[in-house]
């Protein structure tokens, strides 16, 4: 853990504060000889004014009581400021503490992230939900192409059969793909909080490292691939729901808004990392 640095230290006495208390502490001492010496006038003399003892306790008694209230104050102000700075040292663990757990948070989030994911894959035919959900896609807009337009050439069985094909696979796919989406978006809205509110080295590193494994999935399983395809024409009478195609516009949606947010992480890494200009 990075060893924090005493700041903002200050002795008790400063130049000024220390002449004042050996000038005050000298009084207490040349007073009393000064004081007790012949005077010009009668009403000065101190030597014949009862006991020299009583004397010199009288005389001495102003300056001493003003050191001790002077040394009580500083006593004060030395336990503030060494509170606040125990409070400031104690505040700096805190925040590098969450930094370093935030790092490991993040990498931790994105193990079982993948473990999910992998096991996802395996459940549709290997080849993930994606790329079932474009196959049915695919299946559908070779429909559309087919009868340009012509809802009376749907009728056909071969154009049926491919969209009843097409729309099994999008209604068993649709709903692993949303859940993929929603956790890929939600660990890269912890990545991005975790880097606006911190420039730990560790934190920067986990969150670009993570970044980077996710983009890949995205990229290489199809969960891309969504973007291309545009669904608002697509909502045939009796053929596809009006469910299915909403949860497919949300699906472009979501895939658009991880994009984005990727880039928007990956900028966030490079400034954090790079000096700012004027600082």
């Amino acid at each position: 853990m990075k060893k924090l640095k005493y700041e903002g230290y200050r002795t008790i006495f400063n130049k000024k504060e220390r002449w004042l208390l050996y000038g005050s502490i000298l009084l207490v001492f040349v007073s009393p000889f000064i004081l007790t010496r012949p005077a010009i006038w009668a009403f000065l003399a101190f030597n014949k004014t009862g006991q020299i003892g009583d004397t010199i306790g009288g005389i001495t008694a102003p300056f001493v009581n003003l050191i001790a209230a002077y040394l009580v104050y500083k006593s004060f102000s030395a336990q503030i400021q060494a509170n606040y700075q125990q409070q400031r040292n104690h505040s700096e663990q805190i925040r590098l503490l969450l930094d370093e757990q935030s790092g490991s948070l993040i990498l931790n989030l994105y193990d079982r992230l993948e473990v999910d994911f992998r096991k996802g894959i395996e459940e549709h035919r290997h080849t993930g939900a994606a790329s079932e959900m474009i196959n049915g896609i695919v299946w559908i807009e070779r429909v559309l192409a087919s009868i340009e337009g012509d809802m009376d050439k749907l009728a056909g069985k071969t154009n049926q059969d491919l969209l009843a094909r097409g729309i099994s696979d999008i209604e068993r796919s649709v709903n692993s793909v949303l859940f993929t989406y929603h956790s890929f978006l939600l660990l890269l809205n912890i990545i991005e909080n975790s880097l606006m509110n911190s420039k730990s080295p560790h934190v920067i590193t986990s969150s670009r490292y993570v970044v980077s494994k996710i983009q890949s999935l995205f990229n290489q399983h199809k969960y891309d691939h969504i973007l291309k395809y545009d669904f608002e024409d697509w909502l045939i009478p009796a053929s596809i729901s009006e469910e299915l195609h909403g949860e497919l516009k949300y699906a472009k949606i979501s895939a658009q808004t991880i994009r984005e947010r990727i880039d928007n992480i990956f900028e966030l890494t490079e400034n954090k990392e790079s000096p700012q200009v004027g600082g």
